[in-house]
């Protein structure tokens, strides 16, 4: 029963890999892979039933090495928070940078495809830092 399980979620986690396969192609593909938020999404949910289904095993699993079922079990809610804390600073922060776009921000946020958006980050700094200097000079 545990292999099907385990099987049955992987199955769904191998998409990442064809999503990876096609985002090297580069940008001219990259525009159709809308469904990289929705792999993400199935990813939390099997971390979310690997973490349930450990839960369930602490009480009935036997003979297996105790050391190893605690390092397995261990790793799905590190996982979890990692790819939650990816998907809220990818999808979530969007939106709302997108809705109070009238205040800046000093941190850099990951766009769509995961990536930071160093070029606009950078150049908020300089408009920001570029700004102060020209305000300092025209005070003294």
């Amino acid at each position: 029963m545990s292999e099907n399980l385990t099987n049955f979620c992987n199955l769904f986690v191998q998409v990442m890999y064809l999503y990876y396969a096609l985002a090297a192609f580069g940008p001219q593909i990259q525009k159709y892979l809308w469904w990289k938020k929705y792999i993400t999404q199935i990813q939390l949910l099997q971390f979310a039933t690997c973490f349930v289904y450990g839960v369930i095993m602490v009480f009935l699993q036997e003979g297996f090495p105790p050391g190893l079922f605690w390092i397995g079990f261990a790793q799905n809610p590190f996982f979890f928070y990692m790819f939650y804390d990816f998907y809220q600073k990818a999808y979530y922060n969007k939106k709302s940078s997108s809705s109070s776009s009238s205040s800046p921000s000093n941190h850099p946020q990951l766009t769509a495809n995961g990536k930071l958006a160093a070029e606009d980050f950078l150049a908020k700094r300089k408009e920001n830092g570029n700004a102060s200097v020209q305000q300092t000079k025209k005070d003294a």
